[in-house]
């Protein structure tokens, strides 16, 4: 990336893994939708600890250091210390799955009257949807002693947070740093991450890409814009170029949706022609 950097090139386009074909993607949308990835949530690890002077499992004081990450875990999983905002790309994502949503449709479409009803109710109709509104943070490993009979002297649990574009690493961190000192807990960052760009849904290349699903799969309702609450290779490609799109171009049911880094992760064989195709339509689009 370096070497690109230094020779000052510019793509015109980078294309990468992220959405997919799927049908009804945030629940309730009764359509087939090319999720377009056009940005992602930057995603950091943190470690938080707590300490203790130690002890005899025969002899447990109150408040040791497992029982407050415990309860910092808790807390943080039952509160809401990050921002939710509906930015322009949700905003869009909503404009083009409404017509396909009934009247819940309707509300969707107009964040500006009904902004507050839709970040309540996105979260509810899937995991994924509420994730496009805010700053997460799962806990994800934890160590406490080596024995069983021993109190640790220092315990702490791993949390990778994913950060939205309106409340970055910093302001996050903020956000939750006064939960983390009511328990007595530090906070270390492990790796702060790589921040993404968000490319232009309105782009010619966009536009490119929207024509060659309309050849390769013209089952599909809608490109659809969204920002990636996962992570792709392609935010190191922000710096040489203004349209990183994050997208395959594979029709996956749920099970297959569900599979992804799994057990029996697969795809059917029918959708691998139709993707082909696609990348065929789109490099002679890019290069004409």
């Amino acid at each position: 990336m370096q070497t690109l950097t230094d020779r000052h090139i510019h793509f015109e386009a980078v294309f990468d893994e992220g959405g997919m074909i799927l049908y009804d993607p945030i629940g309730g949308a009764k359509g087939t939708f090319a999720m377009i990835g056009v940005g992602e949530k930057n995603c950091c690890d943190l470690r938080f600890i707590a300490r203790s002077k130690g002890g005899h499992a025969a002899a447990p004081g109150k408040n040791t250091p497992l029982v407050r990450l415990g309860k910092f875990m808790a807390k943080v999983d039952g509160s809401a210390p990050f921002k939710k905002k509906i930015n322009p790309v949700v905003a869009e994502m909503m404009r083009r799955i409404a017509p396909y949503m009934g009247p819940v449709g309707f509300v969707l479409k107009h964040p500006k009257f009904f902004g507050g009803l839709i970040k309540l109710a996105l979260p509810r109709i899937s995991d994924t949807a509420g994730a496009m509104l805010r700053t997460t943070l799962a806990f994800t490993m934890a160590k406490g002693s080596g024995g069983i009979n021993v109190i640790p002297d220092e315990a702490y649990v791993i949390g990778n947070m994913r950060t939205a574009f309106h409340q970055d690493v910093h302001a996050s961190i903020a956000a939750i740093k006064p939960i983390a000192q009511k328990y007595d807990i530090e906070i270390e960052v492990l790796d702060g991450g790589v921040s993404s760009g968000v490319s232009d849904f309105n782009s010619d290349v966009f536009h490119q890409i929207e024509k060659a699903l309309k050849t390769a799969w013209p089952s599909v309702d809608r490109a659809v814009p969204y920002i990636m609450t996962g992570a792709s290779d392609s935010r190191y490609f922000d710096n040489i170029s203004d349209n990183c799109f994050r997208f395959l171009p594979f029709l996956i049911d749920e099970q297959q949706l569900n599979s992804i880094h799994g057990v029996n992760e697969n795809v059917d064989l029918s959708t691998l022609a139709p993707a082909v195709h696609y990348y065929r339509i789109l490099m002679q689009e890019v290069s004409s």
